[in-house]
């Protein structure tokens, strides 16, 4: 276990660049992103909680949202890490309260720890710890502790099949965030769409990994092989995963209408739901079910992924149908409290005797007085 820099410990700090004016460095860019996605994440964390008076005697309800002590951001390696999934899952933690937060992820062969982009990114987001370990080994330290690594509370962050099945089996122990599946993407295009435009957005789906969704709706009469064109001049022949990726799981439907292209949307719940078309806004105020959805001139999905300050861990296969993005409220828990005085005890009490005794519960009904 290491500290991070700027925390209490030994560790010193790793740095991803110099800042000098010329075409940005990295740390410039993980910074320019963390200020977006803290903004956004801050604008979500508005103050939530309520009462309400319980009885005529002041009595009251009511509930208040609170932190999680310590949770655990686990950080795929990949072939230089992921810097932006430590800010996306350790930014919303930090603004909701959390006093610990622990980074795991798995070390570099040639130094021995993470990736430097990591290391500067999790120091940007506030987190307090490293773990430089990864797979189910890190996943189990997490949740059960170590000599040297305290337990955490919940476990978030993408990771492979076998750090995926190692969450289903600690989830009794901690809590877990959504079971991620392959990235998804599912594009509404027009006509009027440039086809480069729309190839590029399919071929950005397919190089996440070989199991990657990427799913174009053309409504109009655009043939599809102007796309299947399009995305070939754009793959060079060494590209076969990405090739492999589209042949495999890639699709082009076609709708007849606006309105049916969002039923088909809405029906396959995609992780990143993009609209390529000229008036977007009636399209999109109609659509429900989706991790992400992006519309208008500029958009595209890998703005999301990266820069605009939306949360880019999603719901995927599916889910989009019952959860949302990763926020802040994912590193709370509701903590319902009640003060009772004791002359709405008596009154409150009469019901609640009775409902005791109908439930057969005798020491229920006594607790609640004569």
């Amino acid at each position: 276990m290491a500290a991070l820099p700027g925390s209490s410990g030994s560790a010193a700090p790793t740095s991803v660049g110099p800042s000098d004016g010329s075409p940005p460095t990295l740390r410039d860019a993980l910074e320019a992103a963390a200020r977006n996605i803290e903004r956004f994440h801050r604008r979500q964390h508005a103050p939530r909680g309520f009462s309400i008076s319980v009885g005529e005697r002041g009595s009251r309800v009511g509930q208040r949202r609170v932190p999680l002590d310590r949770v655990g951001i686990y950080v795929p390696k990949g072939s230089l890490g992921y810097p932006s999934s430590v800010l996306m899952t350790v930014l919303p933690a930090r603004i909701a309260g959390v006093r610990s937060i622990v980074v795991a992820s798995p070390p570099t062969p040639s130094t021995g720890a993470p990736p430097d982009p990591v290391l500067a990114a999790a120091a940007i987001a506030g987190a307090q710890e490293m773990l430089v370990a990864g797979g189910p080994g890190a996943i189990a330290a997490l949740a059960y502790g170590t000599r040297t690594v305290r337990p955490v509370d919940k476990i978030v962050g993408p990771g492979n099949r076998y750090v995926t099945a190692a969450k289903l089996v600690v989830q009794q122990r901690v809590a877990i965030d959504g079971i991620a599946g392959p990235s998804e993407v599912f594009v509404i295009a027009d006509d009027r769409c440039p086809v480069e435009r729309l190839a590029l957005e399919l071929l950005a789906q397919a190089e996440h990994d070989r199991d990657a969704v990427a799913v174009a709706c053309l409504v109009g009469r655009r043939p599809f092989a102007d796309v299947e064109r399009a995305i070939a001049r754009r793959v060079p022949d060494r590209s076969a995963a990405v090739r492999r990726t589209l042949a495999e799981n890639g699709f082009l439907v076609r709708a007849g209408s606006p309105g049916e292209a969002a039923r088909l949307a809405d029906a396959f719940a995609p992780e990143h739901l993009v609209l390529m078309m000229a008036r977007p806004d009636r399209l999109a105020a109609r659509l429900r079910n989706a991790g992400c959805l992006l519309y208008g001139p500029g958009a595209t999905a890998p703005l999301g992924d990266y820069a605009l300050g939306t949360n880019h861990v999603l719901p995927t296969a599916g889910t989009a149908r019952f959860a949302g993005a990763l926020g802040t409220s994912d590193f709370e828990k509701p903590l319902t409290w009640a003060r009772i005085g004791m002359a709405d005890r008596r009154s409150l009490a009469v019901p609640a005797r009775r409902i005791a005794e109908a439930e057969g519960f005798r020491w229920h009904r006594e607790a609640l007085g004569p």
